[in-house]
């Protein structure tokens, strides 16, 4: 009897996977379509898109917890192998102990939405739900929580960005490099007759820096610092990591606008490289005029 007022399961563990419902942490009999994460998400009448997963990596009670979208709500736990019983208090325990500014962070939730729209699965009642949407008119509404401005068609999430039109990469840069960030928007800036065409390019260049190998540490960075000192990230992944057909020359002469040697039509030189563009408009061939 005690255990069950105070929310703890049987000593005889089942599935370890528990559903949370209300204030009671109820333990599956049986694991629902194999027992997947998106299974169980579904069976609790969530689509998985709305529920996040945190790895509890150095816990040795849970090994994932469930929770609603950008909050720290659980809907269901599961347990690590030798787990017998668990109660509410104790998953409060493990979610204190994640770090949510990671689990959080611009990209992920980012990630989140895209993925959400993608599957159409991000309701505007679902999203009340979890972060506070104050109406701006026209079907968007800015999630406080979450610091982005939502656009719905019909009730359903259709797109979103953030304020002051930074990507999560451009935000990221900024939080640890406000310097780097600064110097490249005003280069941005003298070569652009608006604001948000310079953020478009420094949402370009920060993209590329996150997705290049070791960042600042690249091992082409020195091949790629221009007249005005700074690293021109996106020439450098053009350079020597984009995949075909990935780097189009509209969004090429955008992010190098006013820095350009014109040759051709389809050939153009940028801080000593000779990038050619396929009839298709797509780069197909980067030469190092230095070497």
């Amino acid at each position: 009897m005690l255990r069950k007022l105070f929310g703890e399961n049987s000593a005889t563990r089942k599935t370890g996977t528990y559903k949370v419902i209300g204030n009671v942490l109820e333990e599956y009999e049986t694991l629902p379509d194999g027992g997947s994460m998106n299974a169980i998400s579904m069976d609790l009448g969530y689509h998985p898109d709305q529920v996040h997963i945190a790895i509890t990596f150095d816990s040795k009670i849970t090994s994932n917890i469930g929770v609603k979208i950008f909050t720290k709500e659980p809907v269901f736990v599961m347990t690590e192998d030798k787990i017998k019983s668990i109660n509410l208090s104790t998953v409060q325990t493990e979610l204190n102990k994640i770090d949510w500014s990671f689990e959080y962070s611009s990209s992920n939730i980012e990630s989140i939405l895209e993925q959400g729209i993608e599957n159409k699965s991000l309701t505007l009642d679902y999203l009340k739900s979890v972060t506070t949407l104050t109406s701006k008119g026209d079907d968007i509404y800015f999630a406080k929580e979450i610091d982005l401005l939502l656009q719905f068609e019909n009730e359903i999430l259709v797109t979103f960005g953030s304020t002051d039109g930074l990507n999560a990469a451009s935000k990221w840069l900024k939080s640890i490099n406000f310097e780097i960030f600064e110097s490249m928007l005003t280069e941005a800036q003298s070569f652009h007759e608006s604001l948000d065409e310079a953020i478009e390019e420094i949402n370009c260049q920060c993209s590329a820096l996150h997705a290049i190998p070791d960042a600042m540490e690249n091992e082409f960075i020195d091949s790629h610092i221009n007249t005005f000192g700074n690293i021109n990230f996106y020439n450098l992944y053009a350079a020597h990591y984009a995949s075909d057909s990935e780097i189009s020359k509209n969004e090429f002469l955008l992010v190098n606008n006013g820095r350009i040697l014109l040759l051709t039509d389809f050939k153009f030189v940028v801080d000593g490289f000779t990038y050619q563009f396929d009839e298709n408009d797509f780069l197909e061939n980067v030469i190092n005029d230095g070497v």
